[in-house]
């Protein structure tokens, strides 16, 4: 889960994606757009996100800044180590 509450966290984002192109696109570029357009959102990150695996993205959202969680699975939540 990612939260992008305004632009400055979309530009965040965008950067840890590797993704500048987004910050410009018309689509994207306002909260406003974003929000018009937010199948198409949802569309480009997911193409974006499936290209690498879940300990890359939780790296480069938390060097980032990004506002992030990774949503688990149950079993994923109970095998985790820090869950006693």
């Amino acid at each position: 889960m990612i939260i992008t509450i305004n632009d400055k966290f979309w530009h965040v984002l965008c950067d840890a994606l590797d993704a500048p192109q987004l910050k410009t696109d018309a689509r994207f570029a306002t909260k406003a757009a974003r929000l018009a357009n937010r199948d198409l959102v949802n569309e480009t990150l997911a193409t974006i996100f499936a290209t690498r695996d879940l300990d890359t993205w939780e790296r480069a959202l938390s060097a980032s800044g990004a506002i992030y969680g990774a949503v688990r699975t149950w079993p994923e939540v109970f095998n985790d180590p820090h869950v006693v």
